[in-house]
């Protein structure tokens, strides 16, 4: 699925350290993240930067829902 034009404004693009904060993860978390194509993120020269709505799908993705037994 292609970003839109909105969803790439520079308002929208969160730096490593930035993602790695808002997360609580380690950058070397998001490193790995990255390089296996679970947190798709833009190159512009050498810097990364991670679309806000990537986040939001990444944290989506790794909801995890427990069946609680209704006892019947």
């Amino acid at each position: 699925m292609l970003a839109t034009d909105s969803e790439l404004r520079p308002a929208n693009l969160l730096t490593i350290q930035a993602t790695a904060k808002l997360l609580a993860l380690s950058r070397s978390t998001l490193y790995n993240l990255m390089e296996r194509g679970e947190l798709p993120y833009v190159k512009i020269g050498r810097a990364r930067r991670i679309p806000s709505q990537e986040i939001e799908r990444l944290i989506r993705a790794s909801l995890i829902s427990r069946r609680i037994p209704d006892g019947t």
